[in-house]
């Protein structure tokens, strides 16, 4: 089997991560590579250009910053392979060898990889962020999106970073809101189609993504607020499957609200306030329990970043929410 692979690489301002991207895609004979620049303001742009003698490569760039979905989405339409891959431009492949093999069943739609994090610098940052990402995202009484069940391992049906069959991103695509949050829906979505329909996901632990973690507190509150830029609303405000981001949304509330109570003194206020800290707090220790003993000692510096990290997501939100709101386009290249 040997059926055309279509990468599509959405970049925005990554001129430090785009050309080891470029130079580590896995050698395949029948391949396509797809970047879709959107709207960078440092050298991404031309520097994927440079590899236009490497690959079967193509370059899209958006006039203004659309976001990862837009991008990836855009790329698909131009993409002319079976399966296709949606990277982003700080992450690398090892070889598609292994999971090629389980499109031989027609059932099988997505393949999922083994994913490694690693610290682009040897510094305290870099090796400090795994503890943090496993703290910061442990919910662990929140069931997030559709689960498959499959005979290797119970992974989920998710837009990115696995590989698939481009006929189900296209049969499940149209069927999500592209605006924010995309991820979530496609999960729901797409888990819902291979019910009805009997499709399959896998997991191969011989396909290893390598995903690098920021490299400086600079880099880590771009990314922060990028995502909060991205994720406005996934589904209704009071959707069971927002509440993980309520958590996120604690500690601009419980400021607005306690500025809010120290200037009218009102009851209401008051309680409302005392119900964002309580908010707060949870969000701050409910990651305990992912700590091992010896990273205990790391808490004071983990609540320290996360309020940092929090409030740079909650910036990223208001950009995303005025910028809805007044279609004012300058707010996002701020």
């Amino acid at each position: 089997m040997n059926p055309k692979i279509s990468v599509i690489i959405a970049a925005r301002n990554e001129e430090k991560n785009i050309e080891k991207c470029l130079r580590n895609i896995p050698e395949y004979k029948n391949l396509e590579v797809i970047v879709v620049d959107d709207s960078s303001n440092d050298k991404t742009y031309e520097i994927a250009k440079n590899f236009k003698a490497d690959y079967d490569l193509k370059i899209f760039r958006n006039e203004t910053p659309k976001g990862n979905a837009y991008s990836w989405d855009h790329g698909v339409k131009k993409s002319s392979g079976e399966l296709i891959f949606l990277l982003s431009a700080d992450a690398e492949l090892n070889s598609f060898d292994d999971a090629i093999k389980h499109f031989d069943d027609p059932k099988v739609v997505q393949v999922h990889q083994k994913v490694k994090i690693i610290g682009e610098e040897n510094n305290f940052i870099s090796k400090f962020m795994p503890i943090y990402q496993r703290y910061a995202n442990y919910i662990p009484f929140i069931k997030k999106g559709i689960r498959k069940e499959t005979e290797l391992k119970n992974v989920n049906v998710c837009d990115s970073h696995a590989l698939m069959r481009k006929s189900f991103y296209l049969e499940v695509n149209p069927l999500v809101d592209k605006a924010c949050g995309e991820e979530y829906r496609f999960n729901d979505v797409g888990g819902k189609i291979l019910d009805n329909k009997g499709y399959k996901v896998v997991y191969e632990s011989k396909f290893i993504e390598i995903r690098r973690q920021p490299r400086d507190m600079k880099s880590f509150l771009i990314q922060q607020r990028w995502y909060g830029r991205n994720m406005l609303v996934a589904y209704s405000l009071f959707d069971k499957r927002n509440i993980p981001k309520f958590f996120r949304y604690a500690l601009i509330v419980f400021l607005i609200l306690a500025l809010s109570y120290f200037f009218t003194k009102n009851y209401l206020l008051f309680v409302l306030t005392i119900f964002s800290c309580i908010l707060l707090l949870a969000r701050l220790f409910s990651g305990i329990p992912s700590l091992k003993k010896k990273e205990i000692v790391y808490l004071p510096f983990i609540f320290w970043i996360i309020i940092l990290g929090d409030l740079a997501y909650n910036y990223g939100f208001l950009q995303s929410f005025l910028n809805k709101i007044f279609a004012g386009k300058w707010l996002i290249n701020k």
